[in-house]
């Protein structure tokens, strides 16, 4: 992916976060396994908010990862389909998901 297709990705992604929610990032030292939907798109925020960042300092893969995670915490909360986050991945007139 180039910047300008994550930019595009978690633009995407941040449109269907709740105004109301503030980034928090999840306590990675937590004993719960549980934790509420307000909780999850908290972290989803902080991870979406990260990811220009790591590309700017030209670390892609860890951009990667942070993207990849936000989308599969708002696939479980049913904001998109894998098809949709796909698409988002996608070079402007490719036809193969995730690029």
């Amino acid at each position: 992916m180039d910047k300008k297709q994550y930019q595009d990705a978690v633009v995407s992604m941040k449109s269907v976060i709740p105004k109301g929610v503030k980034s928090k990032r999840i306590d990675i030292h937590s004993k719960s396994s549980s934790f509420s939907c307000e909780d999850k798109l908290a972290h989803c925020l902080y991870l979406l908010n990260n990811v220009m960042k790591f590309v700017e300092e030209g670390k892609k893969e860890k951009a990667s990862r942070h993207l990849s995670f936000a989308q599969a915490i708002l696939w479980s909360l049913d904001y998109f389909s894998i098809k949709q986050i796909g698409v988002a991945n996608m070079k402007k007139g490719s036809n193969t998901y995730f690029v």
